[in-house]
């Protein structure tokens, strides 16, 4: 009456052992298949067959995609360095210096283009200048005009849009000034003063460019550098709205 009770293995002890075996096994399973997920995904980064046993997806690097990579960029950024060359001296009394607006925007174009495809992890980089700062610097570089053709005595053309709306110490410019600032008559009766203003405006640009653009550099490598852009989300959005609205305007 008081002995030891007899325990049998019913069928819930038989259920749960059986669940327990499932459970180990699709955990071995999964862990399997997370262990060759992981080892394909390797391979096929470091340049593998996909598989490690040569039936994989993956392809070496190959030269004519490069070469053709290459091309593709150089057509895209020749085609906005021209742009950016041109808007830099976009006033009529500077084009002639147009030509080397273009240079001094290929050249950088050039240097973070070999950067690019020789330290850069991203498989699709295009880096090059970007239309924002060619149009401020367009804007810098139209203000030391204004000051340069000054001390030279020389009437710097003022646009037509502008007109009524900007005016220089000596008056607003006249539609024939705008027409001959440094050419033609204008030239040959001010031969000495266009001269000094060509070379001063030439000498100031590319100063100009050369140290806003180690600026601007060095403040987006300190940005990433020590992980400071993401306190640029807290940026409000009207600004940076009103801010891509004024380059429009000044581009348009």
């Amino acid at each position: 009456m008081f002995g030891t009770p007899i325990v049998a293995n019913g069928p819930t002890e038989t259920a749960d052992k059986n669940i327990n075996d499932l459970d180990t096994k699709a955990s071995l399973k999964l862990q399997k298949l997370s262990e060759q997920t992981l080892a394909r995904q390797v391979s096929v980064e470091s340049g593998g067959d996909g598989h490690g046993h040569g039936h994989g997806h993956g392809r070496a690097p190959s030269l004519v995609t490069a070469i053709a990579s290459a091309i593709i960029n150089y057509l895209l950024m020749f085609g906005l360095c021209c742009a950016y060359g041109m808007i830099l001296f976009s006033d009529d009394a500077n084009r002639k210096h147009r030509a080397l607006g273009v240079k001094m925007f290929l050249a950088p174009a050039a240097f973070f283009g070999v950067l690019l495809a020789l330290r850069s992890g991203i498989p699709v980089a295009i880096g090059g200048p970007d239309l924002t700062p060619a149009v401020f610097l367009a804007g810098i570089v139209t203000t030391f005009a204004k000051e340069i053709a000054l001390r030279q005595n020389l009437n710097y053309p003022i646009r037509r849009l502008d007109e009524g709306a900007e005016r220089m110490l000596g008056g607003l410019a006249s539609e024939a000034a705008a027409e001959d600032f440094c050419i033609r008559e204008h030239l040959a009766s001010n031969t000495a003063a266009c001269e000094a203003y060509h070379e001063s405006l030439l000498a100031t640009s590319i100063v100009t460019v050369t140290i806003t653009t180690a600026a601007l550099g060095l403040v987006f490598f300190l940005l990433g550098k020590f992980g400071l852009a993401r306190y640029l989300s807290y940026m409000p959005t009207s600004v940076t709205e009103a801010f891509l609205a004024c380059v429009g305007y000044k581009v348009f």
